[in-house]
């Protein structure tokens, strides 16, 4: 049987089988919605807060130091409106949808008021990396070239989160980290 002609006859029933299936098992299933749009919007939301911490060594924009505050708000403004329907989609499964909400809010003010101190101690530990590296030759070529750099930020964000609370979004964060530079899970386990 040619492959068309295969899905176009056992394509529904199988589509029925695993909605079945989801619909039956899922512990994704929050309160009639399936709840967080996924991984990745959760990873698009860290690659936007690793932008706005590093502006022009994280993320695609190429920026001149004019355009940096522009930039910021800018990026802040869009994370913060696709993170907060993350956060409370997240909530959802401690709260009530209201409460849900409040909270969301709550831990997404915290999180951008702790983006300058966060900036800050990162700072320190690229400094500290560039003396100890005297074949780094700018703090740029260390943010953009040491793993550690987004492995910390990013235990730095996920712990914030987890402090507030947040189901789920702080352990995809530090796995995320976890995956991409290789830096074992313990090392930024957002507990810590």
């Amino acid at each position: 049987m040619p492959f068309y002609q295969w899905i176009n006859n056992h394509l529904p029933h199988i589509v029925e089988d695993l909605d079945s299936c989801i619909e039956q098992k899922t512990d994704m299933e929050n309160r009639g919605h399936m709840g967080m749009a996924g991984r990745d919007a959760i990873f698009q939301v860290l690659d936007n807060l690793l932008a706005i911490l590093f502006p022009g060594c994280f993320g695609k924009e190429f920026l001149t130091r004019d355009e940096v505050r522009f930039f910021l708000q800018d990026k802040i403004r869009q994370v913060s409106l696709h993170f907060l329907k993350q956060l409370k989609f997240a909530y959802r499964y401690e709260y009530s949808e209201e409460e849900a909400a409040r909270q969301a809010e709550k831990t997404l003010i915290h999180l951008i008021e702790q983006l300058p101190q966060i900036r800050n101690i990162l700072e320190k530990d690229i400094v500290s990396a560039s003396e100890g590296d005297p074949a780094a030759h700018s703090l740029d070529e260390i943010i953009l070239s040491y793993p550690f750099i987004e492995a910390v930020a990013t235990h730095r964000i996920a712990h914030i989160l987890y402090a507030e609370k947040v189901p789920i979004i702080p352990w995809l964060m530090s796995e995320r980290a976890h995956s991409h530079t290789g830096i074992i899970n313990q090392d930024i386990n957002p507990t810590r």
